[in-house]
Order: structure tokens, then C-alpha cells, then sequence
């Protein structure tokens, strides 16, 4: 991907088909619950799954994953939502060497 790339039609029509599979992947964990859903719950799952498969969209596609594959693991993190953001902490806390709450992992 490169600069000029960044805000072209065709990558906004990829972030969007990311954030839609995504978005599909989390409501799929939301029914799969036996809960009754609140409206907060389908926003915030919206939100935090499409936001997890724009940011997984970002790196599968840097790690130069083919097509069919990049679809599947957006999906399956919309899914994990939550947990997959997680996991994307950890993977950039020990790459940076620090912490979220300002502390460093070396100390």
C-alpha cells in the first residue's frame, strides 16, 4: 500500500467490505448467544467489530495475505471483537516495549 493509495476509491471500497464482513462476524457471535439483545449491545458490537476488521484489514493486507484468506481472518475477528483487539495490544506492547498505561515492560 502505498501514500498516494492511502485515501483512494478503491481502498475506501476495501476498508468498507472489511468492516462489513467484520460487522457480520460479531452479529454472528451476538446470536449465537441465547442473551436478548439490547439495542446498546448491537451498536457497541457494530462498533468494535468494524473497527477490529478495518484495523485487521490494515495488517493482513501489509502481511500480503492472498485475497480469500485476508476475507476469512476479518471476518473471524469481527467475530472475536473484543478479544481480538486484545490479542493486537499484546502483539503492539511487546513490539513497542511499553505498556498502555505509560509503564515499560522492561522495568
Amino acid at each position: 500500500m502505498q501514500e498516494q493509495d492511502f485515501c483512494s476509491i478503491q481502498e475506501i471500497k476495501i476498508l468498507v467490505i472489511s468492516a462489513i464482513l467484520a460487522v457480520l462476524g460479531g452479529f454472528a457471535k451476538l446470536f449465537m448467544s441465547s442473551r436478548r439483545l439490547s439495542l446498546y449491545q448491537f451498536i457497541s458490537c457494530s462498533a468494535v467489530s468494524g473497527f477490529t476488521g478495518i484495523m485487521a484489514s490494515y495488517l493482513f493486507r501489509y502481511l500480503n495475505l492472498p485475497p480469500y484468506l485476508q476475507a476469512f481472518m476479518i471476518g473471524m475477528t469481527g467475530f472475536a471483537g473484543p478479544a481480538a483487539l486484545s490479542a493486537f495490544t499484546i502483539v503492539y506492547e511487546r513490539k513497542l516495549g511499553v505498556r498502555l498505561n505509560g509503564k515499560s515492560l522492561k522495568e
